[in-house]
């Protein structure tokens, strides 16, 4: 599971005919990119690599009937409503 830092915005994209509504998310999630690489060689310097928060998005979708985002909701009530969805974020190439 990613730990969801600061959710930056959730937006509605489409909503299909059978009423299924698709939303996308931008948020700063930790370790998602790579700060400092794995040392290797020589094996008495070796350490892991360094992770470090990253811009990132994620898009899911909402069935007819079931519970929405809480869109314009406080921080808390937005992490709560991601973290249980367990979300594949996409580390975004640019910003942050």
């Amino acid at each position: 599971m990613n730990e969801i830092i600061d959710v930056q915005a959730i937006e509605w994209l489409t909503t299909d005919s059978d009423g299924t509504i698709h939303y996308t998310v931008t948020a700063v999630v930790a370790d998602m990119r790579e700060l400092r690489p794995a040392i290797y060689h020589p094996a008495d310097l070796a350490e892991p690599a360094e992770l470090g928060p990253g811009l990132c998005t994620a898009s899911f979708s909402v069935e007819d009937g079931d519970t929405h985002p809480p869109i314009t909701g406080s921080h808390y009530d937005q992490v709560q409503y991601l973290d249980k969805l367990d979300l594949d974020f996409i580390l975004e190439t640019e910003g942050y």
